[in-house]
């Protein structure tokens, strides 16, 4: 009965069971009429036609400067994709934009399947149509409209700087140019004046030209050789109102007194292993001027390890190369040669291979 319903008409009696036992017999089916609703889910599965006419598809707004994506389908009479779509689109422009980039002439290609997908920069503002149209066939052609917004303006420049430094510490300072709204405008490129009341730092220019690369931010390294408060100020070269300014405390250091080591781990026997070890003073602040020489022992070991001086381009920290000849706990131990007095450790577990989940390397 199901197939006589699906089908519009009863089956033949050749389909039954025959008497009182089931056989299953061949059922011919005489009635080969295709239901109506098969012929819509026929077209899904046919074969794109020739192409017709573009979609283009972009943001409703975009702003001026900054690159965004314009995809461009080639789709055929029922707009479907036309996937075998291989000609040559050109662009072009409602509002004329000299600075536009990303619309040059394009070939689509077989991997393409009908839609590509351009970068696109405009740099007028306003409302702009944007037209893509095939070079041999016109009428295969279709345009979208966008608002194109004004890029943000710098207002001011935020000046970040950490709050306490040691003197002598080379140290991070930060400028970034910011609009009304505090967003970083990456399309910032002036020139921008330095002031800096600590007279005696190093690294911080008089001047700086903010470039593209930038994005509106410019990290410089500073060092600060006076103690107390110092204030950094930037301006720009031409609007004098775009500026800022950050202050921080530089903290005078004493005599180093001890050493604190950062070992790199794990610590394999015979392999190389990197131990950083930092010149201190009494208040744990790091003394960027020591110039001291170490020696680095173990505990496992009366030969040292290794023994360095440190430069004046160390800062106050020095990388050390050690290799460890015992496996086990032992303490290193990194001691100045001139004062033994000046000494700091730290524990290290020296592996023979290392272990992870229980599985061996």
């Amino acid at each position: 009965m199901l197939f006589s319903r699906w089908f519009g008409r009863r089956a033949p009696r050749s389909c039954a069971a025959e008497g009182h036992t089931f056989r299953p017999t061949l059922c011919v089916l005489e009635d080969r009429t295709v239901p109506s609703g098969f012929g819509a889910l026929t077209k899904l599965f046919q074969a794109p036609g020739p192409a017709t006419h573009f979609q283009v598809v972009l943001p409703a707004n975009v702003q001026a400067t900054k690159p965004f994506d314009v995809v461009v389908k080639a789709e055929d009479a029922s707009n479907h994709l036309a996937t075998g779509y291989k000609g040559t689109v050109q662009f072009s422009l409602g509002l004329t934009d000299a600075g536009a980039t990303g619309l040059g002439n394009y070939t689509f290609t077989k991997g393409d399947h009908g839609l590509h997908v351009f970068h696109v920069t405009l740099t007028a503002t306003g409302s702009q149509t944007l037209t893509a149209k095939d070079t041999v066939t016109s009428s295969i052609t279709g345009s979208a409209t966008t608002t194109v917004n004004p890029a943000p303006v710098a207002t001011h420049l935020l000046v970040i700087t950490p709050e306490h430094i040691p003197v002598g510490v080379p140290t991070h300072v930060k400028v970034e140019a910011l609009d009304a709204s505090n967003h970083v405008v990456p399309g910032y490129t002036g020139t921008t004046n330095f002031t800096n009341t600590d007279t005696a730092a190093t690294g911080l220019p008089a001047s700086y030209q903010f470039t593209t690369s930038d994005h509106g931010k410019h990290t410089f390294q500073v060092i600060f050789n006076t103690p107390g408060t110092q204030t950094v100020t930037a301006t720009d070269s031409v609007t004098a109102s775009i500026t800022g300014q950050a202050s921080l405390t530089v903290n005078a250091v004493g005599p180093v007194t001890h050493f604190a080591l950062l070992v790199e781990r794990p610590v394999l026997l015979g392999a190389s292993t990197q131990v950083y070890v930092a010149a201190l003073d009494a208040s744990n602040q790091l003394v960027a001027n020591y110039t001291g020489t170490v020696q680095l022992t173990t505990s496992a070991s009366t030969t040292p390890l290794v023994s360095a001086p440190f430069t004046a381009t160390d800062h106050g920290i020095h990388l050390f190369t050690v290799t460890f000849g015992t496996s086990g706990k032992q303490t290193l131990t990194a001691t100045d040669t001139a004062n033994g007095t000046i000494l700091g450790s730290t524990h290290v577990k020296v592996l023979t291979h290392l272990t992870w989940w229980g599985l061996s390397f």
